[in-house]
């Protein structure tokens, strides 16, 4: 594992938001400038994750990583959301508006809000 995404993951906690319970989430860099953040998610729960600022983290300009988060939730794909065959790999999927360039070798990607899941619009 790199030693950046090593210290930068030291910095992060992920966090259930209705039990204040800490769970495990696993930080990779699968390639180039892709970031790959893994946590065990439920649906129709919500979650803040945060990172500690830190002198010892620095970007690429020399600058130190600043205190961060955000919350989010999650919901469950309507029963009208059809998934590709994950060929027996586990279905990976991300949220956000465009720029993501996940790896190739993901079997299936959803972007978008719940709206998108919802089954009344379509997703692209």
């Amino acid at each position: 594992a790199s030693v950046a995404i090593d210290a930068l993951a030291a910095q992060m906690s992920l966090r259930l938001n209705s039990t204040g319970a800490a769970l495990p989430l696993k930080l990779s860099r699968p390639g180039g400038a892709v970031a790959l953040l893994e946590a065990d998610l439920l649906p129709d729960t919500r979650y803040t994750l945060s990172v500690s600022g830190s002198g010892r983290v620095r970007d690429a300009f020399g600058l130190p990583l600043q205190h961060s988060y955000t919350t989010f939730d999650t919901a469950a794909a309507d029963a009208g959301l059809t998934l590709p065959d994950g060929q027996g790999r586990p279905l990976r999927f991300a949220s956000g508006a465009g720029g993501l360039d996940p790896p190739g070798n993901w079997p299936a990607v959803v972007q978008g809000g719940p709206a998108c899941l919802d089954g009344k619009k379509k997703c692209g």
